[in-house]
């Protein structure tokens, strides 16, 4: 999984950009859908229709994230919380393949609601 988003977190800052919406995402790379600024594009509220290479997708093509305490994980060391994938508005407290998890073990990201 951390290789998967090596290429969507910010280097400088090892944090995942993301944009939260409901419609499909413009494109997708290397699995991972993106808006055409360049953030990934998640869905917080929507529900997991499907998965591709371990990661929660909706029927739009969006990650399907949540901003709950983790309560498993998949393969790659996927941070999940009810089978969308964990994530939190906070620094990294360690990184893996440069992509930052914070304190708690969720995705560090930027953008949240």
């Amino acid at each position: 999984m951390s290789a998967l988003l090596t290429s969507a977190v910010k280097a400088s800052t090892g944090r995942l950009q993301i944009n939260d919406d409901t419609d499909t995402p413009d494109n997708i790379s290397s699995g991972i859908p993106y808006e055409s600024d360049g953030k990934v594009a998640v869905d917080l509220n929507g529900d997991v229709d499907h998965h591709s290479m371990g990661l929660p997708f909706t029927a739009e093509g969006r990650l399907a994230v949540t901003i709950s305490t983790v309560t498993s994980y998949g393969g790659g060391a996927t941070p999940l919380a009810g089978g969308k994938l964990s994530l939190e508005d906070a620094a990294p407290a360690n990184y893996s393949a440069g992509v930052g998890y914070t304190a708690g073990g969720e995705l560090s990201a930027v953008g949240l609601p």
